[in-house]
């Protein structure tokens, strides 16, 4: 217990220096610190559930390809479909976690989760129409990556 206690200190640590040291730096290495912070969380993710661990490190994958301008012979461009790619991961991850813990009688969902289903569709539907023009070819990425998110928002609502 005293193990996670520490790990939680310095990854919240971590997460408040990277938090104020962005706004005093460009420099690519500031991204170690992050990744430092969501490192502990995935170790601790893993002694938890695998599903949480797996969609952590993910996550941190994805927060290296986006927290670098160039990595090797990586563009920008790539970098970010990279990252786009590791959060749907980790967000298909989540999913799969959420639905482990699914009542037998989920398909019965209450006024609550019905509500929040429907704000989630609405803000996705709202956000793709804004951004739309905007995408270009980013296009089928960026949808492809919404609607992970909002089927992982949904599904996390099903369990309640």
């Amino acid at each position: 217990m005293k193990t996670f206690g520490t790990c939680v200190a310095i990854s919240v640590t971590a997460s408040l220096t990277f938090l104020l040291l962005r706004f005093f730096t460009t420099s690519d290495r500031l991204v170690i610190v992050e990744l430092l912070s969501i490192f502990l969380l995935a170790v601790l993710g893993f002694r938890l559930n695998t599903f949480l661990g797996g969609a952590l490190t993910f996550s941190l994958v994805g927060d290296l390809f986006l927290g670098v301008h160039r990595l090797g012979s990586l563009d920008g461009q790539t970098l970010f479909l990279l990252g786009l790619g590791s959060f749907l991961l980790a967000h298909l991850i989540y999913i799969a976690m959420f639905y482990s813990y699914w009542p037998t009688i989920w398909w019965k969902p209450g006024l609550t989760r019905i509500y929040g289903s429907i704000a989630i569709l609405v803000l996705l539907g709202s956000l793709l129409r804004m951004l739309w023009p905007s995408l270009g070819p980013m296009l089928v990425p960026v949808v492809f990556y919404s609607l992970a998110l909002t089927c992982m928002g949904i599904s996390a609502m099903l369990p309640m």
